[in-house]
């Protein structure tokens, strides 16, 4: 107070990683109590993407689609030039939440007037398709997304089809819907790196892979046994996320792109 400088107290433990609310879920929603007597009218030309740490490309699918929607403001906590801007988020009409860390936040700024909208990252053209049609529904227009090339590139493609992959919750999205889209082309699937139990919104994800990919496995990477056994997983080929790639220590990183974003 003395120095005019804003402070938020909270406690982030490591040791409470495994349960919910998690230490991240718990620092991103800390934006909340900066926000949450910041705002003094409605945007509607204004957005605001939560749930990502890196920010988004101004160049990205999901800018494109949102200007052409007519939003003039795009908000990301990552962007902003400082804390004045930052408290400019309060006043956006709709957030737009791209994974699900940044539900908690969504659902407290939703007490002060902003509305909000779970649209995750994917990786399936089709999942990604379907996000866009709610995405739709939510705004009450059409969006463009139709002309762009939402494809899985070749050289992708060729990477995956026919290796034994794993993935990690370190991807942006959930790591489950990206097995589901790995299995669809071509890849198997043979371990998946989480460290929370599955969410509501991934039930149908599980249901794709436990028809069609039932030699796949899920890990607690929260289990100090795992590192004693990192051996197991000497034969994935293709690891997709940093923490999928420390216990597969043979394989290759891969990239998958994630269409929605």
């Amino acid at each position: 107070e003395k120095y005019g400088i804003e402070v938020i107290y909270l406690i982030m433990a490591p040791l409470n990683l495994p349960n919910r609310p998690s230490p991240f879920d718990i620092a991103y929603t800390a934006l909340y109590e900066i926000l949450k007597n910041a705002k003094n009218t409605t945007d509607k030309k204004a957005i605001n993407i939560l749930g990502t740490y890196l920010p988004l490309s101004e160049d990205s699918e999901l800018y494109n689609v949102l200007k052409a929607a007519g939003f003039e403001k795009i908000y990301q906590i990552q962007t902003c030039k400082g804390l004045e801007e930052l408290k400019n988020m309060a006043n956006s009409g709709l957030n737009l939440v791209i994974h699900f860390r940044a539900n908690l936040l969504a659902k407290k700024l939703e007490k002060i007037g902003m509305p909000y909208i779970f649209c995750p990252v994917c990786y399936d053209p089709e999942e990604v398709i379907k996000q866009y049609q709610r995405l739709e529904e939510a705004l009450g227009k059409k969006l463009n997304y139709e002309e762009l090339q939402i494809t899985i590139p070749s050289e992708v493609l060729k990477l995956i089809e026919g290796k034994k992959v794993a993935g990690g919750c370190s991807v942006v999205g959930s790591p489950y819907e990206l097995a589901k889209a790995l299995t669809k082309f071509g890849a198997k699937v043979v371990a998946i790196f989480d460290r929370h139990p599955p969410k509501p919104f991934e039930k149908d994800y599980i249901n794709f892979l436990s028809e069609n990919s039932p030699e796949t496995f899920v890990y607690n990477i929260s289990h100090p046994y795992l590192n004693e056994c990192i051996e197991a997983f000497d034969e994935v080929e293709v690891a997709f996320g940093v923490d999928a790639g420390i216990y597969c220590r043979k394989a290759i990183i891969g990239r998958f792109p994630s269409l929605f974003v």
